[in-house]
């Protein structure tokens, strides 16, 4: 008798743990429902290492060692019998050993699930939705622990389990939207184990207070005036020394920080004058450029976008700006807060936040909450006040739902009634 945990595949980041149980000349292998980084794994003990990068790590070894005693205890029952029993005969006893629970011998606990889950999808997910998917693992079997003291089982999926989430997550002081996050991604692995792998017929997340809460992101976008402040500003050193305070400047040239400076400029003017991601944005080359358009196969949705060039970006590329340099998105969010506070972005912005079930606000400097992303709001939300059609911009932008794209734009109740006034529904018509 031998039992062995593995990795399934030691030659990629990630790899699902495997059970190798040798009984009788006959081998009997099944994933445990667990992954881990192959980095931490320690091939002598079987297990993984205990380190601030895997927050699982005694998670998954706390499993390994519950199925090998499972294994063991199987073994020995298989012992006091005569012959080899199949695949099939093997792990049904496994399993009753495993849970304790015959009647539901084949069905695992929900975290479990979740855990198989992730390591089967994670080929065709996108890594920022599979690291999601991890958190969200993470902090349930953190909660398990805490509240329910076992692991959570399909049927404890209810309003009973939401509210105890709910006032966890409060507790985390997490905001609304991150606990809608969670519960999104929860509703998700729910409903693949009950109408894809069929191992329950529960019907907790059906409750209509069972939601996935999303609240409008208080975010801003800058104006056509705010964009031409930055695209017309002249970097220099007494610029620098304005913006920067001076014991932030003592680690780098003045020159080499006005150059990173221009760099995410032009990049993030690209963003906020074409309406795409920083993901594609970021990576645009000669090869997107053809004639007076942008052709980009967007990287999120794998989609053929057409962009017109607009003129800001024309004068961008024929001054020569360097489409083969990249920039990491946290120096584009890094240096662009600062290429706005020296064009003066500096209006104050009350943010609005509901966070451990309390409404926070706080007021910010309009060049703090500048970053990536509000270059691809400043274009929808520009685009959409200049009269462009909204199916349009959707095109661009890749909104399916129109309800979805006037919830993202940023179009103030002043700014919309200004547009109303010159329509001609307002104007008196000559007889």
């Amino acid at each position: 008798m031998a039992i062995s945990f593995l990795l399934k595949n030691a030659t990629l980041k990630r790899s699902s743990i495997e059970v190798n149980i040798h009984f009788r000349g006959k081998r009997y292998k099944k994933l445990i429902g667990a992954s881990v980084p192959v980095s931490v794994w320690n091939k002598r003990t079987q297990r993984c290492r205990i380190v601030a990068s895997e927050p699982l790590a005694e998670a998954i070894n706390e499993k390994i060692d519950h199925w090998e005693k499972a294994a063991k205890e199987t073994i020995s029952i298989l012992t006091a019998t005569e012959g080899v029993p199949d695949s099939a005969a093997f792990w049904n006893l496994f399993h009753q050993t495993l849970t304790g629970d015959k009647s539901k011998h084949d069905t695992p606990g929900f975290t479990e699930y979740m855990a198989a889950y992730i390591d089967k999808t994670h080929v065709n997910t996108h890594r920022n939705v599979l690291a999601h998917r991890r958190k969200t693992l993470e902090l349930l079997i953190e909660f398990e622990k805490k509240d329910y003291h076992r692991q959570l089982k399909f049927e404890d999926i209810d309003m009973n389990f939401y509210r105890r989430f709910r006032k966890y997550c409060d507790e985390k002081n997490y905001s609304e939207n991150y606990f809608g996050s969670l519960i999104k991604n929860i509703k998700t692995v729910f409903r693949e184990a009950r109408i894809v792998d069929k191992l329950h017929t529960e019907t907790g997340i059906e409750h209509r207070d069972f939601k996935a809460i999303s609240v409008a992101a208080d975010t801003i976008y800058l104006t056509e005036d705010e964009l031409m402040r930055i695209y017309r500003l002249e970097i220099t050193p007494e610029k620098i020394a304005e913006a920067i305070p001076e014991s932030d400047r003592r680690s780098y040239s003045v020159q080499r920080k006005i150059a990173a400076c221009e760099l995410v400029r032009g990049r993030w003017l690209i963003g906020a004058f074409t309406g795409l991601r920083v993901s594609d944005f970021g990576r645009l080359g000669e090869i997107n450029i053809d004639g007076d358009f942008i052709r980009v196969r967007t990287k999120k949705t794998d989609k053929p976008t057409v962009i017109p060039i607009h003129w800001v970006v024309r004068e961008l590329l024929d001054a020569g700006f360097d489409l083969t340099t990249r920039v990491s998105d946290q120096k584009i969010n890094k240096h662009i807060k600062e290429v706005a506070r020296m064009a003066g972005i500096d209006s104050d912005v009350e943010i609005t936040q509901v966070k451990g079930g309390e409404i926070i606000r706080t007021v910010y400097k309009k060049w703090e909450l500048v970053c990536t992303h509000t270059a691809r709001r400043s274009f929808a939300t520009n685009a959409y006040k200049a009269g462009i059609p909204t199916i349009a911009i959707m095109k661009i932008t890749g909104h399916t739902r129109e309800t979805t794209f006037l919830k993202y734009i940023r179009v103030s109740e002043e700014e919309n009634a200004e547009a109303l006034a010159t329509h001609s529904f307002f104007r008196k018509k000559q007889e």
